[in-house]
Parts: structure tokens; sequence; C-alpha cells
């Protein structure tokens, strides 16, 4: 069978003459399997970068969780000693205020703990932080009333503990939903 090759050719030759051809399609099925290697790696950065993202989320969601519990244990504490002392001040409402109550007793409500929160601040709402820091004021400014001043009252005083038992309550909520 002639297929019009002479039939001196030899393989050596063709390759010499038609060596332009053979190296692009050597060079064609090279950038191929380039290709594929590089969207295979491509891929598999892009699952990398996709489970990077999970564990970041459940991370920051495992810290949300610490920081809320942690924060609600030191609200729960300090609205039980906001309700002892509402409770002690209407159960000795007809004596005078310096009976009712002493210095002592308003540092028995407990100042909301600052490192709760510190190393948390970054997964806690800054709504919240802001609210637990003027929480720390309010108390901070209890502790500090002269109440030896007849001016304060009874009533002042049991307002007071109920704003904050109010504020605290509110911050406990927000912090569960």
């Amino acid at each position: 069978m002639d297929i019009g090759l002479p039939p001196t050719l030899t393989a050596y030759q063709l390759l010499k003459d038609q060596g332009s051809i053979v190296g692009g399609l050597l060079a064609f099925v090279a950038g191929l399997l380039v290709y594929r290697a590089g969207r295979a790696q491509a891929t598999a950065g892009d699952k990398q970068y996709e489970e990077f993202k999970e564990a970041e989320a459940l991370r920051l969601a495992r810290s949300s969780v610490v920081a809320a519990r942690m924060m609600d244990g030191v609200l729960a504490g300090i609205e039980d000693d906001l309700e002892r002392e509402e409770a002690y001040v209407l159960h000795q409402q007809n004596q005078t205020i310096t009976d009712v109550i002493s210095h002592a007793a308003w540092t028995r409500i407990r100042k909301p703990e600052l490192l709760v929160i510190w190393d948390l601040l970054s997964v806690l709402d800054r709504s919240i932080v802001k609210d637990y820091m003027t929480l720390d004021r309010e108390i901070a400014k209890i502790w500090t009333t002269d109440i030896s001043n007849p001016t304060v009252q009874i009533n002042s005083m049991l307002s007071d503990l109920r704003k904050l038992r109010e504020t605290v309550h509110n911050l406990r909520y927000r912090i569960v939903v």
C-alpha cells in the first residue's frame, strides 16, 4: 500500500522534517497536564479554605457561648445580691436609713468582673459590653453613696436597686437570646 511517502524515509528524517509539529503536540500535552495539576491544586486550596472558615466559625461560636455563660454567671450573682439587698431594705422599711443599710451592706453587691469579658470582648456584641461597663459604673456609684446624708431615702435606695436589677435582667436576657 502506497500512501505517497518516499520509500527511503526513516523515522529520523520524519522527525527532523516534522519536528515543530511533534514538539507542538508534546508541548500541548504538557500544557494539559500542567492545567489539570493546577486545577487540582486550586480545588484542594478552595476545600482547605472552606474547612478553615468552618473551623473559625465553630471556634467563634464556641467562644461566644463561653463568653455568654461566663457573663451570665456573673450577672446571676449580681442579680442575687440585688434581690437580697432589696428584700432586706423592704423588711427594714420602718427604720431610719442608717439602721437599714450601712456602707458594708452596699458593698455586698458585687461589681461585674471585668476579667470575664476582657479576653472575650471581640465575640460579644458591643452594646452588651457597653451595658456591662455601665452596670459596673452604676454599682460603683452606689458603693460611694453617702448613706449618712439624710437626703438619701429608703425609696431612693429601693429605686436604685430595682433599676439595677432591671438592667441586670435585661442584660441576661440579651445574652441568652
